[in-house]
């Protein structure tokens, strides 16, 4: 772990931060900023990117700020309203840290005005005529601060950054060329900010193609030829051998790792990988099971370009610190990210981009969003508690429901034509039948209950979807006429809670189901009704958090006792954690009532 510790207070809008980064199961918790225009999101940022320029001017040269300058301007602008001063503080490992200061007075003037001096011990360090004051103590030890330059990845991705469209003029630009940079102790060849970075990318790519095929390559032994009959593992090699070579080393896993991502990006469990065009026409282009799918990486969607460059780029300044990499997993650093929803559609938002993030689990990320779909997809992929989200300016930890732009936006979300239109392609494209539930945490519990009840099978043939509550299932329903759904070519299956209380129905091989009530148990909303007592109290008795219960009482109407029995609600900030905690922790007998929901499917289906 690189960053340590970012206080700020009164800076700009900010009130107060006091964050410690961290991490959850070896995997670092990336930092989500949130907030409206002009909450403080890119000051924070700000403060960020100085501290690791400022770090690098110590070391090398080649740094994007002259030596003696700083990134961020301080100004008594920044104070905030009705304040005398900011402070801000960045502790990284090692001990070191970058600090300032910046007053409306000057220190001698305010402690004779204010009698008080902020509780900061680098405060005494501020000289009694200044206003403004900028310390660190990056040079205290320059050989643990190069090793972590030298052996991180250190961005930032500034607002501004952006991708040459495939209509742009190539042949009057500059063209893609192998990359050749001095190798000198005092140039890092490498760059924090990054504004546009495909064109990078492309060099960078045909650099680790030449490196793989001419020194990578693993060519088969005499002796293995001899014993090809008795040893199975030569026979596979030479097949390997025939059909184009067999790679083994850096550059080689480099290149497994891009064409991994390229499936997530295109949403596609098909073979993808990237090819490289002749001499004469030296194209980079993206094959699909060794088709042509995008003859040039520059026609690649706005979109999808920004995010093939964030993770080339990221993976690109690794492969320049020199460290070992077998997997996006051994990747270091930190990167920054403002507006890290900038030019991406909606699904990208949700779907593409905490995918991205997690590609690199051991990388600190800090991010500013304005995307609650994107918070959501954060939630989806790390967990309620494996990401931490700062809401500005006031600099509280929020949750995605609680982030004060989710509410309309989803909601715009979920009722837009592009919703339905979504809903269409997605029946159309399939052909399995496809059963629509309420949240993800059914899919969650119906996984592991097919695995119990021998039903895993089944939910191989089918798939499940997440309608992200009653009220979209609804809206699916509504979507099919009766001709629509009559020609429909597989079954539909709209699978409500039992406590949503819908008659069941059919149009065509488009079905409306209920699951049903369990009277006996103790939670009567969701699917976790289906859950009993007797699992409920022990998933209680690890975290009591997990389920609100109101004990039972006696009630007077109308001068008449009425008993009202004792109830039990899931905690709708704990229900994520509750179905993990029941999948981690589950016997047999804990999904014995599940079976009613694939008795409903199997009617259906069979």
């Amino acid at each position: 772990m690189i960053l340590k510790k970012l206080i700020l207070e009164n800076t700009g809008p900010i009130q107060n931060i006091d964050h410690s980064f961290s991490s959850k199961d070896g995997i670092m918790k990336p930092l989500v900023l949130v907030g409206k225009n002009g909450s403080g999101k890119s000051i924070a940022i700000s403060f960020l990117v100085n501290t690791i320029i400022s770090g690098k001017q110590v070391l090398f040269d080649d740094v994007e700020v002259e030596k003696g300058k700083v990134y961020k301007l301080r100004s008594s602008n920044y104070v905030r309203n009705g304040h005398h001063f900011y402070y801000g503080k960045i502790g990284l490992s090692d001990n070191f840290y970058c600090t300032e200061f910046q007053l409306m007075l000057t220190r001698k003037e305010f402690e004779e005005k204010f009698k008080y001096t902020p509780i900061y011990r680098e405060w005494s360090s501020i000289p009694n005529e200044e206003y403004s004051f900028f310390s660190s103590n990056f040079n205290s030890n320059h050989l643990k601060l190069r090793d972590i330059y030298a052996n991180n990845s250190l961005l930032y991705f500034p607002p501004n950054r952006f991708e040459e469209p495939a209509w742009v003029n190539h042949h009057n630009l500059t063209k893609t060329e192998f990359s050749e940079e001095p190798k000198l102790r005092n140039l890092s060849n490498r760059q924090i900010i990054c504004s546009t970075t495909l064109t990078k990318t492309k060099s960078w790519l045909l650099d680790i193609v030449f490196d793989s095929r001419v020194l990578e390559r693993k060519n088969i032994q005499i002796q293995d030829l001899l014993n090809l009959q008795n040893n199975p593992n030569a026979q596979d090699l030479l097949l390997q051998s025939i059909m184009g070579g067999r790679y083994e080393g850096h550059n080689t896993r480099l290149i497994e790792e891009i064409n991994r991502f390229l499936s997530t990006l295109f949403s596609d469990p098909a073979n993808y990988r990237f090819g490289i065009g002749g001499k004469n026409h030296r194209l980079i282009s993206i094959m699909r099971n060794d088709q042509i799918f995008v003859p040039d990486i520059q026609q690649l969607s706005t979109g999808q370009a920004l995010i093939f460059s964030l993770f080339c780029s990221i993976l690109r300044d690794f492969d320049k610190t020199g460290q070992h990499i077998s997997s996006t997993n051994d990747v270091t650093g930190v990167v920054v990210i403002d507006e890290i929803d900038l030019h991406l559609h909606t699904s990208f938002q949700f779907e593409l981009l905490p995918k991205l993030l997690r590609f690199f689990p051991k990388v600190q990320f800090i991010v500013t969003s304005h995307s609650p779909l994107f918070l959501l997809g954060m939630n989806k992929i790390y967990g309620e508690d494996g990401f931490d989200t700062l809401n500005l300016p006031e600099g509280e930890y929020i949750s995605a429901e609680h982030f004060s732009e989710f509410l309309n936006a989803y909601t715009a979300y979920g009722e837009s034509t592009k919703y339905q239109e979504s809903i269409r392609e997605a029946i159309i494209q399939s052909r399995k039948p496809i059963i629509f539930v309420e949240g993800d945490y059914d899919i969650r519990f119906l996984n592991k209950a097919a695995e119990y009840l021998g039903k895993t099978e089944l939910l191989e043939k089918v798939e499940l979807k997440d309608s992200n509550g009653f009220g979209n299932i609804d809206k699916v329903w509504k979507h099919f006429n009766s001709d629509l759904a009559s020609i429909t070519p597989q079954n539909i299956v709209l699978l409500y809670d039992c406590d949503t209380h819908k008659q069941e129905d059919q149009k065509g091989n488009v079905y409306k189901r209920v699951i049903p009530c369990i009277k006996s148990n103790p939670i009567e909303k969701g699917i976790e009704n289906l859950l009993s007592k007797e699992t409920l109290s022990r998933a209680i008795t690890a975290k009591k958090a997990f389920i609100d219960i109101t004990p039972s009482m006696v009630k007077i109407t109308r001068g008449e006792e009425i008993t009202v029995p004792e109830t039990w609600e899931v905690n709708k900030d704990e229900k994520g954690n509750l179905c993990d905690w029941i999948c981690e922790n589950s016997e047999s007998q804990d999904f014995d009532n599940f079976g009613l929901v694939f008795d409903i499917l199997e009617g259906i289906l069979n």
